[in-house]
């Protein structure tokens, strides 16, 4: 193009000499003017390669990726024909970093919807710049979509952490427990957002809700604490007895075998908590094995196990039960829950009482019912009586052999069929438990 351009203004000035000369040179006026012709001839040659060329640039610099116009160079023209390729490289590239750009963005927005984390990012002033969507959940009392600053999450503890790193510019990581007792017990996780400078003004904040997992160790310590409590008592008796049985005289035979009787109890109640013990550390761990039977003569057969224990108390027993009722679950764990309720009716049944077992169908569950007319139960106490260790009368269970852990093994049980446990009772009157389970589909007649 340059050298295009030094041509054109080089004829230019030859035309225009010739033409000054033929001016004062008449005689050669002829052979001036042919050469001025020439001249004019050749620089409109260069200005219409020009004009060619900025047009050719025009339609250049309007390319597009999506264009189908296919243009022709000259070899006058290849640096345009460069410059065309390298525009159109140029866009593609532009094109893929939108791409990728507007990937990263969609990834990113799926990363704040199911993170299962509450995250968040603040700025110096406090503001709420970016949430997951999960953040609410760390905050059940209050609406998420009203979070706008800090002060809208309610956790000064929180907001204390965010401060403190504003100041050290360092990462702070602290579990909190919140002051009132809806806040959950958290994980926080406080990082400093740095740029290309080191310099930072906004912060992220992850949260961990804890308070499960701390639940769950409080269960297990006090589980742990009941358990040496109750293990305690018998063990203790166990071994004072034995002792006693050994520095005993021979003839002392009839203590000896009071002694004996008591260690011999002693055992059992320890034996049936151990035992009690297993079954729950078992339930979580194993899934029913399902099978159909009939349940009437699965009562049937249950209950003539406790007849004896229910005659040595002069107990009155009926069954209301159908002719016959086919279910699928697992037996061994049905059989389980019927002797636990089973059990404690017959324990906290006064001689001379009446205990009914009855079965019913309904149209979306069957409704296994243990009713006593034992001692029953208060209101106050029946939230509590499905806790492991809890006892409605502690005196009357230790005398008569219980562990306070029947009916938690009863309530887990009854989940793990997919079904629930309830009680109605009033005092001096007995109580009813019944045990409803789901119509399962495919269950026969």
């Amino acid at each position: 193009m340059v050298s295009w351009l030094k041509s054109s203004i080089g004829f230019l000035l030859l035309g225009i000499s010739f033409s000054v000369a033929a001016y004062f040179d008449v005689e050669k006026s002829s052979l001036w003017l042919i050469l001025a012709t020439l001249s004019l001839l050749v620089v409109m040659w260069h200005v219409i390669k020009m004009w060619s060329w900025y047009r050719l640039f025009d339609q250049v610099s309007q390319l597009t990726t999506t264009s189908s116009t296919i243009l022709k160079y000259s070899e006058d023209s290849d640096d345009l024909r460069r410059l065309a390729k390298r525009l159109k490289n140029l866009e593609k590239d532009l094109v893929l970093s939108d791409q990728d750009s507007q990937n990263k963005d969609l990834n990113f927005q799926a990363f704040l919807d199911y993170i299962s984390m509450g995250l968040l990012v603040v700025s110096r002033t406090k503001r709420i710049l970016l949430q997951s969507q999960s953040l609410g959940n760390f905050f059940p009392t209050l609406d998420s979509h009203t979070f706008k600053t800090l002060a809208d999450l309610r956790r000064s503890d929180i907001t204390v952490l965010v401060n403190r790193v504003f100041e050290k510019g360092e990462v702070i990581k602290k579990e909190l427990v919140g002051l009132n007792d809806s806040d959950l017990i958290l994980e926080v996780t406080v990082v400093p957002i740095k740029n290309h400078q080191g310099q930072f003004k906004d912060v992220l904040v992850l949260l961990y809700d804890l308070t499960p997992i701390r639940a769950y160790e409080q269960h297990n310590t006090d589980f742990v604490a009941n358990a040496s409590h109750e293990l305690r008592t018998p063990v203790t008796s166990i071994k004072g007895f034995a002792e006693t049985l050994m520095d005993m005289p021979e003839e002392d035979a009839d203590l000896r075998k009071d002694f004996l009787r008591i260690i011999q109890k002693e055992s059992s109640r320890l034996e049936h908590i151990v035992n009690h013990m297993l079954t729950l550390s078992k339930i979580g761990q194993s899934k029913p094995q399902l099978s159909s039977f009939d349940l009437v003569t699965f009562l049937e057969d249950v209950t003539q196990g406790l007849r004896p224990k229910m005659a040595e108390k002069g107990l009155d027993f009926q069954l209301d039960l159908p002719e016959k009722l086919i279910y699928e679950t697992d037996h061994y764990m049905l059989s389980q829950i019927i002797v636990n309720l089973l059990t404690n009716a017959i324990r906290y049944t006064d001689e001379g009482g009446r205990v009914t077992v009855s079965l019913v169908e309904h149209p979306n569950h069957i409704a296994i019912s243990i009713a006593d007319t034992g001692i029953g139960i208060g209101p106050y106490q029946l939230e509590r009586i499905f806790e492991r260790f809890y006892r409605v009368n502690k005196g009357r269970s230790r005398q008569t052999g219980g562990t306070g852990l029947g009916l938690s093994i009863v309530k887990e049980l009854s989940e793990a069929l997919g079904g629930k446990i309830s009680v109605t009772s009033q005092v001096g009157q007995g109580s009813t438990f019944t045990l409803s389970l789901p119509i399962i589909i495919g269950m026969g007649r």
